[in-house]
């Protein structure tokens, strides 16, 4: 049996003086009225009376503890009080009604049922819900079908033993009406204010004079609005029909790409981004445009996922996604855009950062703004440094024809020989075949040690100065055997411990004055016949 009071109070009419005084204040549990003033007295009297009462009990409850805490073991163990029982309100069939109306203060929603279609006939009638002067393309049946069933399957803790007096029905926060499709099945439910702990409310409906108290989480859904019922699908993966097996796709999924460009205002120029098919495998990709360097491919793959899973959204912003909408929620001046090429095949969003911390997101074929957590987009934030890899860009040694060194006075130039060999198959490959250094032939695996040693050196930093007006310490040119343009690498001393490298006059990294010590001397080695490393 529940230890609160039932719907009538069974309790004696004449109380103990100590039970009146210590009454408390309206509950959960209790009508708002005020209660019965306490009983005056003697105070002397009173407080006589409960010292003694407190002796007897702190007499009584040693004693039991005396007795009983011996006796007790682990396993005996009782609640104090019986769980609270909600009992059933109301437990409506949806089927029933053809309208039904949610007034709240400021917005009144209207969803309306139609017969859905039946794959056979041998099916039972259901009716789906619809919401009134709203594209129903844009509203996900699984929101309507919820809030109908949070209207039609109520408990309630209790009924008042006062029903006439102020639960707030005058002003109500909701109110709804459901229309049946028999007159008589119609119905009324209106929603009162709240208790003094909130954490309940009161409650009528049209088919009787009780008031009910019910649990104030049946009526967080009711505060909505038609934004709310939105579906948030928004970008469909970039994919093909399950059977479909191609270069970049795997079954219909989307496991690769052709090129991917990005921008944004964390970003201080647009990257494109193309799978690694070179020889050196620093990464998975590799960035081609400013300038030819390995990416970064955890954060690449960041973005890859976004058009390869999905994206969806908490809510939207606006159901219209017009240039005037996206002019709205700045998104004509994103924060990051991204496009992905898988061959002919192409898809495309943009994001803009809202002053709720949540992202609005517009992509190719989606009819709204979409509202994104930050947390999805993490990378919109990222510098251009952040996709970048630590390696430096270099082709490899068989397409290269010579690699000249200045630093101060002095000077190195290597040339590289390869010759062209003809597979089993008829394919051809270019291979190295020799080195000479200033014009003399050297170690060929010394120097292919060494030019390893020079791809491998990490940039430590990007933390870049302006080095317009300054001379490079040390340039190195490469040309390339296919003749395409040079290559020009240039080391500018930036602090003791560091120096900033450019190719082609994009800053590439920077990196520790170790390394670029190392590079000259292994340079002077190679070239004098040494073992690189000496």
């Amino acid at each position: 049996m529940s230890s609160y009071p039932e719907e009538k109070d069974t309790r004696q009419e004449e109380q103990p003086e100590s039970e009146l005084l210590n009454q408390e204040e309206s509950t959960v549990f209790s009508d708002p009225l005020a209660h019965e003033e306490a009983k005056k007295g003697s105070k002397k009297l009173i407080h006589a009376c409960l010292a003694i009462g407190l002796l007897s009990v702190v007499v009584a409850v040693a004693t039991l503890i005396w007795a009983f805490v011996p006796k007790m073991d682990d396993s005996s163990s009782t609640s104090s009080q019986d769980e609270i029982t909600e009992k059933p309100l109301w437990s409506l069939d949806s089927d029933k009604f053809s309208t039904i109306t949610l007034k709240q203060k400021n917005e009144i929603i209207e969803l309306y049922s139609v017969e859905a279609k039946q794959e056979s006939s041998d099916e039972e009638t259901k009716r789906q819900w619809l919401i009134k002067d709203a594209d129903n393309s844009l509203i996900s049946s699984a929101k309507t079908e919820g809030m109908v069933s949070a209207f039609c399957l109520i408990d309630y803790l209790r009924t008042m033993e006062n029903p006439n007096a102020d639960y707030g029905f005058d002003s109500p926060e909701f109110v709804v009406e459901l229309i049946g499709l028999d007159a008589k099945d119609s119905k009324t439910l209106t929603v009162g204010s709240a208790t003094a702990d909130s954490s309940a409310r009161y409650v009528k409906t049209s088919d009787t004079d009780k008031v009910y108290l019910v649990t104030a989480e049946y009526f967080e859904t009711y505060s909505t609005n038609l934004l709310d019922f939105a579906d948030t699908t928004g970008l469909p993966p970039l994919s093909k029909d399950s059977d479909y097996n191609g270069e970049y796709y795997t079954n219909g999924v989307l496991d690769s790409f052709s090129k991917l460009v990005i921008s944004g205002s964390a970003l201080s120029q647009k990257l494109t981004i193309e799978p690694n098919r070179g020889e050196i495998n620093f990464g998975l990709y590799v960035i081609t445009s400013p300038q030819q360097r390995y990416a970064n491919s955890d954060n690449v793959d960041l973005v890859f996922k976004v058009f390869a899973n999905g994206l969806s959204g908490d809510g939207v912003y606006s159901f219209k996604n017009t240039a005037a909408e996206q002019k709205r929620f700045g998104l004509a001046e994103p924060d990051f855009t991204a496009t992905l090429y898988a061959d002919k095949d192409s898809a495309s969003f943009k994001a803009k950062l809202q002053n709720d911390g949540n992202y609005a997101v517009v992509g190719d074929g989606m009819k709204v703004i979409l509202k994104v957590p930050k947390d999805s987009l993490s990378f919109a934030t990222l510098g251009d440094a952040s996709f970048y890899s630590n390696f430096l860009f270099i082709e490899s040694l068989s397409e290269i024809d010579t690699f000249k060194i200045e630093s101060g006075n002095k000077s190195n130039a290597f040339s590289i020989e390869t010759e062209i060999t003809t597979n089993e198959n008829g394919s051809t490959e270019k291979n190295v075949s020799g080195v000479k250094a200033n014009g003399k032939e050297i170690d060929l695996k010394n120097f292919q040690d060494f030019y390893e040693h020079f791809l491998w050196i990490p940039a430590v930093e990007f933390n870049f100065i302006d080095t317009s007006s300054r001379k490079a310490d040390t340039v190195i040119n490469i040309t390339h055997n296919d003749g395409t343009k040079d290559t020009v690498i240039k080391y500018f001393m930036i602090s003791d411990m560091r120096y900033q490298m450019e190719v082609n006059g994009e800053k590439i990294g920077v990196i520790s004055s170790s390394s670029y010590n190392n590079i000259l001397r292994y340079v002077e080695n190679v070239a004098n016949g040494k073992a690189y490393n000496s």
